[in-house]
């Protein structure tokens, strides 16, 4: 009796510890495919960069240094920090209650801290992942900051919910910023954030 409780209690616990991998596997891709959508989207590294009131050309700009927090913060720290970022978001959009949903899920109050090996994120050309803001501020003067939360997922890894912050910043400190809560979906085995 003693032998198979011991069976259970050892299949179940690898269950659980692959469940956990395949979640955070799934999460890591998630952020490193966001993360790049945003950048693009959002072309810092082209903004910053300016020559008699004329952008540069894309292609002149290399490794614009981008920094990512350590940890990914749990949503319902975020929540309880501010829950007007959670109030009408994606009203009167499909994805209203895909968000509400995910809000009121399990996996959303149970994610915890998370640390992630920000060194692994791939990021594409311009931008350069780099370790530190002392990094940041020797490679350029400008740089991107980014705070990142877990990701709560569906039940199929077909959806999800994200909050992204950025800052500019520069070695005199901050100068802007923004974030938001982002519904995340996986169309074509990649993930994209929908946009408000």
């Amino acid at each position: 009796m003693k032998k198979t409780a011991f069976l259970f209690i050892l299949i179940l616990s690898f269950s659980c510890n692959n469940t956990l991998k395949e979640y955070e596997n799934e999460e890591f891709k998630a952020i490193q495919a966001i993360l790049n959508e945003y950048l693009i989207n959002y072309e810092f590294a082209i903004r910053k960069h300016y020559k008699n009131d004329e952008f540069i050309k894309k292609d002149s700009i290399k490794n614009y240094p981008i920094l990512v927090s350590d940890a990914l913060i749990p949503l319902c720290q975020i929540k309880e920090d501010n829950e007007n970022l959670f109030e009408g978001e994606y009203k009167d959009t499909k994805f209203a209650s895909i968000f509400m949903n995910l809000v009121n899920s399990e996996e959303f109050d149970r994610l915890d801290y998370r640390e992630i090996k920000k060194s692994e994120l791939l990021l594409k050309e311009p931008y350069k992942m780099v370790s530190s803001v002392k990094q940041a501020i020797e490679e350029n003067s400008n740089y991107v900051q980014f705070f990142i939360s877990r990701i709560v997922f569906d039940e199929n890894y077909e959806k999800g919910i994200v909050y992204i912050r950025h800052r500019d910043g520069m070695k005199s400190g901050y100068y802007a910023g923004q974030g938001g809560v982002y519904v995340i979906e996986k169309t074509n085995n990649e993930w994209k954030y929908i946009k408000k």
